[in-house]
């Protein structure tokens, strides 16, 4: 399922809509180096540093909306000069995952529109924001779609898109709420700042915190089976879009349990040592739910150092170097890193034969003492043995001796890295009689 991508902005009053323009006058303004359907221009001639927020999302749009074919299934955004590669690499995963049936993502509507309008940009240092009205033909319908920009290297980018609402009527037609018969259509709900407690619904990362990506998270937020957008942005403007699906946590409410990561580009941007901030948001009201600010370490930042933990691919296990922050227990970190388990969409397709939070949420045989997720309880070495106590849920494995293999394979490579350990074994809850059997 296609999801729509936000920012955390905080939007400002919109000014007055202007009205709206047939496509066909607004594809090849005068002012304007042409747009022709099919042929992304080069960035020389569409994007000089001249052009406001708001021309490089009138192009956009025009682009779209004129070329031949269909703009997402065919990848033909992966050339475009109006987005940032953040958003194209988003945009890939959207297309390996499939559009949904009769609704565009950029144009928040069912079909090619009549008309688009676009207000002047709220503009934010390196952050912009652009209000477009998209019209149907006919003029019955319009969708009101917020285009969030950045600048790189001095031009503005579309970052990613949010649909914010729809409005009946006249998309000329003065503020304040537009009206058909009797009946008032409320105004398209604005983009709210988010609240001061709004961290207190993240439990990792914890405030402040270092961190390297990936990064854990752990927030009760949403509704189970809600999409929610994860963005990372640090202080310098390189940003990070994530999406994944609410669980039910153990009382039904919304959880989202991640690890957060460039899981969608081979080249990793690798930003200095500096603050982020973290937003979750709803995709589909574009609403911050949680924020949490943290510092996150750059992998040549003398503070990190790297560990080795054990994936299962196929019927083997395959390592994977990472990179964490400094720390005396060592071989906590790692256990406790291999308990989150590979980031999802991982472009190596690693898997983990440990229970993820999903299968222990869902497991027929959960108790109602059991939590969401398996945790390390404790970890000892004796004799170069590493003896490691894990939580009631990791018997949401559900059976096999493959799978327990696996499991138990993980678990022994990832430790027996460390010089101080040989050999490797498993409890769970304290008990060693009876756990993790085929």
């Amino acid at each position: 399922m296609v999801c729509w991508l936000f920012l955390a902005l905080i939007l400002s009053a919109c000014s007055r809509p202007t009205p709206a323009v047939p496509l066909p006058e607004q594809t090849t303004p005068a002012e304007s180096a042409s747009v022709v359907p099919g042929n992304p221009v080069s960035d020389a001639t569409v994007l000089p540093i001249s052009l406001s927020p708001r021309e490089v999302t009138e192009r956009f749009y025009a682009w779209y909306t004129t070329y031949p074919g269909n703009v997402l299934l065919s990848g033909v955004y992966q050339t475009s000069e109006y987005l940032t590669v953040d958003l194209i690499n988003t945009l890939a995963v959207f297309q390996r995952e499939g559009l949904p049936v009769g609704l565009d993502p950029i144009l928040c509507g069912p079909n090619v529109p009549e008309a688009l309008a676009a207000d002047e940009a709220v503009v934010d240092g390196v952050f912009a924001t652009v209000l477009m009205h998209v019209l149907s033909a006919g003029g019955s319908r319009q969708d009101d779609v917020a285009v969030y920009l950045r600048q790189v290297d001095g031009i503005w980018k579309i970052s990613y898109i949010t649909c914010l609402g729809q409005v009946v009527g006249d998309a000329g037609m003065p503020p304040g709420p537009p009206t058909t018969g009797d009946q008032t259509i409320p105004e398209p709900t604005p983009f709210q700042p988010f609240a001061p407690d709004l961290g207190s619904t993240i439990e990792l990362p914890a405030p402040n915190v270092q961190t390297t990506l990936p990064m854990p998270v752990l927030a009760h937020v949403g509704q189970p089976g809600e999409q929610i957008v994860l963005v990372l942005r640090w202080e310098d403007g390189t940003e990070l879009v994530q999406l994944t699906t609410a669980l039910a946590d153990e009382q039904g409410a919304g959880l989202v349990i991640t690890s957060l990561d460039w899981s969608t580009t081979e080249e990793r941007p690798q930003p200095p040592s500096q603050p982020a901030t973290l937003d979750l948001l709803s995709q589909q009201s574009g609403e911050i739910l949680a924020q949490q600010p943290v510092m996150v370490l750059s992998p040549f930042d003398p503070q990190v150092e790297e560990i080795t933990l054990y994936w299962v691919q196929g019927e083997t296990v395959q390592a994977e170097k990472r990179l964490i922050p400094h720390t005396s227990l060592i071989g906590t970190a790692a256990i406790s890193a291999l308990l989150w388990g590979p980031v999802p969409g991982n472009l190596n397709g690693w898997t983990t034969a440990l229970p993820t939070p999903a299968e222990v949420l869902s497991y027929p045989g959960r108790q109602e003492d059991w939590g969401h997720r398996v945790q390390l309880l404790g970890l000892t070495i004796q004799d170069r043995v590493a003896v490691v106590d894990l939580s009631k849920e990791v018997q949401a494995y559900g059976g096999g001796s493959a799978r327990v293999q696996q499991l138990s394979e993980q678990m022994r490579q990832t430790l027996t890295q460390f010089p101080s350990v040989d050999d490797v074994r498993i409890l769970v809850e304290g008990e060693s009689e009876h756990v993790l059997q085929p």
